[in-house]
C-alpha cells in the first residue's frame, strides 16, 4: 500500500517536557491529526508480520534537515493506525528513506508498506 502524508515534524520538535513528563508538542499533535485523516481516507491495510517500509520525503524548502529525524513520526503513526504491528526490527525488516526534490506546493511523504515474506 502507498500512503501520502503531510511533511512530518522533526523528532527534535516532536516531544515537549511538561511537569517531568514527555508529551507530544502542539506541532506534533497537529501533524498527527492531519496524517491520521490522510491515512484513513486511503483505507489502510494492515501488514501482519515482517514488513518493508519505503519513505520518499518531499521537503517544503531547500533547507537542510536530518533525514532520520523525519522517520520516527511516520513509523509511530503507522503503528498507531494499525498498519504495522510494531516498528521494531522484527516487524520492520527493511527501511528505505529517500530525499526527493523540494516540493513547496506539495511537500510531504510518500510511504510504501509491503509485507516481507522472507527476512534475508
Amino acid at each position: 500500500m502507498i500512503y501520502h502524508l503531510p511533511w512530518p515534524p522533526s523528532v527534535n520538535q516532536y516531544w515537549r517536557a511538561v511537569s517531568g513528563r514527555n508529551i507530544l508538542s502542539a506541532k506534533a499533535r497537529a501533524w498527527k491529526k492531519l496524517a491520521e485523516q490522510s491515512l484513513m481516507l486511503s483505507r489502510p491495510a494492515p501488514v501482519y508480520g515482517p514488513a518493508i517500509v519505503i519513505i520518499h520525503l518531499f521537503p517544503p524548502t531547500k533547507r537542510k534537515y536530518d533525514i532520520d529525524n523525519r522517520v520516527k513520526a511516520i513509523l509511530d503513526l503507522l503503528v498507531k493506525c494499525g498498519i504495522l504491528q510494531e516498528d521494531d526490527n522484527e516487524h520492520v525488516v527493511q527501511l528505505i528513506v529517500k530525499h526527493i526534490a523540494v516540493c513547496p506546493d506539495n511537500s510531504g511523504a510518500k510511504v510504501t508498506v509491503m509485507p516481507c515474506h522472507h527476512t534475508d
